[in-house]
C-alpha cells in the first residue's frame, strides 16, 4: 500500500493569447506594493496556483487543476461517512443506494487537513452511479462548489467523474475528476483524485455614467504579495476580495479632474507584486 504523500497543487489560467498592456500615458500610478491579487489565504491547499489572461483582454473563463487530494470513503464503524438508505433486490445487487458525506483531504496521512465534502448519493445499477456536491471548505475556495456524477465498477482501479456545474469561485464550472484507488483497508476506500475543469471568471463592468473614485487594498506582511483589493465607485464598492493580513494598507484616492480608464498590474507568475492606474 502506497503511503507516501505530496502537496496538492493548484493551477489556474485562461484560454487564449495574452494581450500587452495598453500603450497611454499613465499619469496616475499606485506605487508598488507587495501583495497578491487572486492570492491563496492561510489554509489553502497549495501556493502553486497561476493565472494568466486571454480571449482579447478580458478573461471570462479560467482553467483550474487540482492535483493530489484524497476521498476518504469510510464504509462502516463509528466514524462511518455513508449511509444505505435503500437495500438491494436480494438475486442481482441492483438499486441499492446510499447516501454519503466523503472527507477530500490535502493528503493520505491521518495528519492531513481536510479540504472538501462530498454530499450525495451512489447507487448500484449495473455500475456504481454516483452524484453528489463538491463543497470547498478552506481559504478563498470556501463555499465554492462543484457539481459531480460519474460511474465506476466496484473493483476498478481508476475512472472518471463528469463536472457538470459549480457555484462560486468556480461557477458553471466544466471538466471532470481523474479517480484511482489509492488504498483499501478493513472499512476505509481511500481516492486519490485530480480535478480539472474550466469555470467562469468573476468580470466587474461599471455602468456607462460610474467611475472609479478610490482604490483600497492591503499587503501581506513581509511578502511582498497582494492580500486584498477594493475599488470604490460613484455608485457602490466592489470587494472586498482577498483577505486583510494586517500592514501596510494602500489607498488611492482618484484627482477630482482625472479619470481612470484601465488597471495594470505586475505579477512573479503566482501573485501580483504591484498593482496601479491608467488615468486622463
Amino acid at each position: 500500500m502506497a503511503t507516501t504523500t505530496e502537496e496538492p497543487t493548484i493551477t489556474m489560467e485562461t484560454c487564449g493569447d495574452d494581450v500587452s498592456d495598453p500603450t497611454m500615458e499613465t499619469i496616475g500610478v499606485l506605487s508598488d506594493v507587495s501583495m497578491a491579487s487572486r492570492s491563496l489565504p492561510v489554509g489553502v491547499v497549495s501556493t502553486n496556483f497561476k493565472v494568466t489572461r486571454g480571449f482579447g483582454g478580458i478573461a471570462e473563463n479560467v482553467k483550474v487543476n487540482v492535483d493530489r487530494l484524497y476521498l476518504r470513503q469510510v464504509m462502516t464503524g463509528w466514524d462511518a461517512n455513508q449511509s444505505d438508505v435503500i437495500q438491494p433486490n436480494a438475486v442481482t445487487g441492483l438499486g441499492k443506494t446510499a447516501v454519503n458525506n466523503w472527507g477530500v483531504y490535502d493528503g493520505a496521512g491521518s495528519k492531513a487537513e481536510l479540504v472538501a465534502k462530498t454530499h450525495g448519493m451512489h447507487t448500484l445499477a449495473g455500475k456504481w452511479s454516483n452524484w453528489f456536491t463538491l463543497a470547498f471548505v478552506v481559504g478563498r475556495f470556501e463555499a465554492s462548489t462543484l457539481q459531480v456524477m460519474g460511474a465506476n465498477d466496484e473493483d476498478e482501479a481508476d475512472n472518471d467523474w463528469a463536472i457538470v456545474g459549480g457555484t462560486g469561485e468556480f461557477a458553471m464550472a466544466r471538466g471532470i475528476i481523474r479517480r484511482r484507488v489509492y488504498s483499501i483497508t478493513n472499512n476505509t476506500l481511500t481516492h486519490a483524485l485530480t480535478i480539472e475543469f474550466f469555470c467562469h471568471m468573476t468580470e466587474i463592468k461599471f455602468g456607462p455614467s460610474e467611475f472609479v473614485k478610490k482604490v483600497n487594498g492591503a499587503q501581506r506582511g513581509g511578502e511582498g504579495w497582494l492580500s486584498r483589493f477594493e475599488i470604490v465607485t460613484t455608485h457602490k464598492t466592489y470587494g472586498p476580495f482577498g483577505v486583510d493580513n494586517g500592514t501596510p494598507n494602500f489607498s488611492y484616492t482618484v484627482p477630482e479632474d482625472e479619470t481612470v480608464v484601465g488597471f495594470f498590474g505586475n505579477t512573479d507568475n503566482i501573485f501580483v507584486t504591484s498593482i496601479g492606474v491608467y488615468t486622463i
